[in-house]
């Protein structure tokens, strides 16, 4: 969770920053879940590239797939050769648009910093892509083929759309309004079929039929940098923690099974993320179950295993 930036309506930014779990311990956790059939890992931050042993765990584990979203200010001609050299680790940098948009959420000199990372890595012929957040400032910007084409001539091969979600007491005046992001949505899938480009949008679509999010449902959840368990990035709320603890124990957490099983907890709201929009349902089955708030704004104690 350490980072060098402060990125407006960063949703980790009250996460701890220190006392972070040891890499041996993420490779016992990476090694569990890949027992159990596990194959894909996303790494975030923070900053992973301040992760200590980031790419000996990559080197490490060659059988499973990585994404990191690195905010690609710390990426140089080297950094790009070590990710060349673990050709199943796609690094992903984030970007809010153009370069007012990304200096305005990120800082000033920030866009030249990303758009330096991303020639490093086709210089070094990396396999990488790029994350926008869509938020009132940044979406009737993403709904542009300008957009799309640059990322493409820069030689992006993946995109990750992500709509901002208020947390850490962001300004929800930030949040893309339903019209816009429908708008959106519907505009990606012409950038779809138009560019040779791997497009996500997120959480648009971890959402099923039924408007219940698949990803918390399936099994997925957050890790902390110090082991603690949440269900989602944007749900801060742990009653359990890897350290000292199977991950197998863990997912048969009766709070995450809860969550799993509640019928209105993952169902979608106007506010993007289920559990985000069902807020009060959260709250109450973080009660019932013990899962206390993970920010350190709260002063809490870290979860005993």
């Amino acid at each position: 969770m350490q980072c060098n930036l402060e990125c407006c309506g960063c949703y980790s930014r009250r996460h701890e920053t220190q006392d972070e779990i040891p890499p041996e311990e993420v490779l016992r956790v990476v090694s569990e879940l890949s027992r159990l059939g596990t194959f894909l890992f996303v790494v975030t931050g923070g900053e992973p590239l301040l992760f200590p042993s980031l790419f000996e765990l990559f080197e490490m584990r060659r059988d499973r797939i990585f994404i990191v979203i690195t905010n690609g200010t710390l990426v140089t001609d080297d950094i790009a050769q070590r990710f060349a050299s673990v050709p199943h680790v796609f690094p992903v940098v984030s970007i809010e648009g153009n370069l007012d948009l990304t200096d305005a959420r990120r800082g000033r000199g920030v866009y030249e910093a990303v758009t330096a990372a991303m020639e490093a890595f086709r210089s070094a012929g990396v396999i990488f892509g790029f994350s926008a957040v869509v938020s009132r400032e940044s979406v009737h910007y993403l709904c542009r083929d300008e957009f799309f084409d640059e990322m493409f001539r820069r030689g992006c091969s993946i995109g990750f759309f992500n709509d901002f979600i208020p947390a850490c007491g962001a300004d929800e005046s930030m949040v893309a309004d339903n019209a816009s992001l429908s708008s959106f949505a519907d505009f990606l899938n012409e950038q779809r079929r138009r560019l040779p480009m791997l497009l996500v949008h997120l959480p648009e679509d971890e959402y099923d039929d039924h408007g219940r999010c698949t990803a918390v449902g399936s099994g997925s959840f957050h890790l902390t940098s110090q082991g603690l368990v949440e269900p989602c990035p944007f749900a801060h709320y742990a009653s359990d923690s890897v350290c000292g603890r199977s991950v197998m124990e863990v997912i048969r957490s009766p709070f995450l099974r809860a969550l799993r099983e509640d019928p209105d907890a993952l169902i979608k709201t106007g506010y993007g993320c289920s559990l985000a929009g069902n807020k009060e349902i959260l709250q109450k089955i973080a009660e019932q179950y013990h899962a206390r708030p993970t920010g350190r704004s709260t002063g809490r104690s870290p979860v005993e295993p």
